[in-house]
C-alpha cells in the first residue's frame, strides 16, 4: 500500500501523472537537504518568530540545527540594527561602549 511518508506532503497525482511530494512546512522536520540557504522549519507556521509560514528565514533572524528529528532554532541577529524580539537594544553594530 502506498502511503505518504512522515514529513512530506504530496499533491497533484492522477491516473496519468504521479504525485509531486515535498517537505512538509511547519512540522519541525528537515527532510533531505535544505532546498535553499533561506529555508527553515521551526515546527510551526507562526510569523515573526524567525521562520515564517512558508518555511523561509525572516529578516533579522538566523535559523539552524534542524534535522530529520529536530526543528530549527531561530535566533535574532545582534548588530543588524533591527530590534525584533529579544534584544533590549540593537544599534546596528556590535561595538561595546556606544550604548
Amino acid at each position: 500500500m502506498c502511503q505518504i511518508e512522515p514529513g512530506y506532503d504530496c499533491l497533484g497525482g492522477n491516473s496519468t501523472h504521479p504525485d509531486t511530494c515535498s517537505d512538509l512546512c511547519g512540522d519541525g522536520l528537515l527532510i533531505g537537504n535544505r532546498p535553499n540557504s533561506n529555508y527553515c522549519d521551526d515546527g510551526n507556521n507562526d510569523p515573526f518568530d524567525g521562520c515564517d509560514a512558508t518555511c523561509q528565514v525572516e529578516t533579522g533572524f538566523t535559523c539552524s540545527e534542524g534535522t530529520e528529528t529536530s526543528q530549527d532554532i531561530c535566533t535574532e541577529i545582534c548588530g543588524d540594527g533591527l530590534n525584533l524580539l529579544t534584544h533590549p537594544c540593537d544599534d546596528g553594530n556590535s561595538v561595546d561602549g556606544d550604548g
